[in-house]
């Protein structure tokens, strides 16, 4: 999508974060995912149980390590309404125009 739009972009920083609010805003992703587009949350205490101790120097690492626990938003909705915790992987992305 950067590159496609005519920007250089750099993943500067990515962790597990616990979702606040979930009964607040994971209900708005749940609608839209019905529209055939995936939002991905985790169990957020077994994630960072199953993360603990390992060095993950990317995105993609996280994503592989963490992907049997995978949840679609509605999944972590019912999880959320149960009390459990659920987080998902932030990104800070820092995207430069490159020059024409």
């Amino acid at each position: 999508m950067f590159q496609r739009d005519g920007y250089d972009a750099q993943i500067c920083f990515f962790r597990l974060k616990l979702q606040s609010n979930p009964l607040w805003s994971i209900p708005q992703y749940a609608e839209h995912e019905k529209e055939g587009i995936t939002f991905t949350y985790f169990p957020y205490d077994e994630a960072m149980q199953q993360l603990e101790g390992k060095d993950i120097t990317s995105v993609e690492q996280m994503n592989e390590e963490l992907a049997s626990l995978r949840l679609s938003s509605a999944e972590a909705l019912k999880r959320a309404e149960a009390g459990e915790r659920v987080g998902y992987i932030a990104v800070l992305i820092i995207a430069e125009k490159k020059p024409l």
